[in-house]
């Protein structure tokens, strides 16, 4: 977990425990997902509890020998942290584990997807009441659309308007990426993509869009975009 403890420094076990007991409310729910149980029974034991002011004592380790250390979160940090943990597991259960079978999961469109491109984009300036001046299909613009999603959030955004990011970010792609030249169909993974002049190489909108959907900390679709587009760039400059 990210360091943005409220604490400088990790709370002692006994203290810990004393301030557990003393201010305390044990979220059991929170406590039960995060004990780690093994096949031969063994467990190994992590306990939250709520504390005034809307902050969270996570106990880790608490029946292991060198273990009850603490550590104090913001509530809201430390929801959107389990949350995302309980994401990723469920889709881990179900095999949407990886951005293609993620995004054919959540996707309403599936191949269908470009041929609706304007549809999409109009439809997303819509839901998010996004400003259209600012939506121009720039690197920049990115940035609006990150604040737009977080807003809106993550896992809504997966829900209902996952296509319509994926087209997004491919008409930014096409905009100004070097080598960018067509929305087409992966014929092997069924999925959109924006090709290149080497059939083997191709943009991927649904990896920007995947990796940022899924990241519960900040969402910023122009990092990712940057770092789909090296890739990319890197493997046509060897043609």
């Amino acid at each position: 977990m990210k360091k943005v403890t409220l604490n400088q420094k990790r709370i002692p076990k006994k203290e810990a425990i004393e301030l557990a007991l003393r201010d305390g409310i044990l979220h059991s729910d929170y406590s039960d997902f995060l004990t780690e149980r093994f096949e031969n029974g063994d467990s190994i034991v992590n306990e939250v509890y709520e504390l005034p002011e809307s902050r969270i004592l996570y106990i880790t380790e608490v029946n292991q020998k060198r273990g009850g250390q603490g550590d104090i979160f913001p509530k809201e940090y430390f929801d959107k942290f389990v949350l995302n943990l309980m994401r990723i597991k469920n889709d881990k259960l179900n095999g949407r584990n990886s951005n293609i079978t993620h995004w054919l999961f959540y996707s309403k469109n599936k191949s269908e997807l470009i041929n609706k491109i304007d549809d999409l984009k109009n439809e997303l300036i819509e839901i998010l009441k996004a400003d259209i001046e600012f939506l121009n299909g720039s690197t920049k613009s990115l940035d609006y659309l990150s604040e737009k999603v977080k807003d809106y959030g993550n896992e809504k955004a997966m829900n209902e308007i996952y296509d319509n990011i994926v087209v997004y970010l491919g008409e930014v792609i096409l905009k100004n990426s070097k080598g960018a030249e067509k929305w087409e169909i992966n014929k092997i993974f069924n999925i959109p993509i924006i090709s290149t002049k080497n059939d083997s190489i191709y943009f991927m909108p649904i990896n920007i869009a995947w990796e940022e959907l899924t990241n519960f900390e900040k969402i910023d679709f122009r990092k990712a975009y940057g770092k789909e587009a090296r890739k990319i760039g890197e493997k046509l400059s060897y043609m």
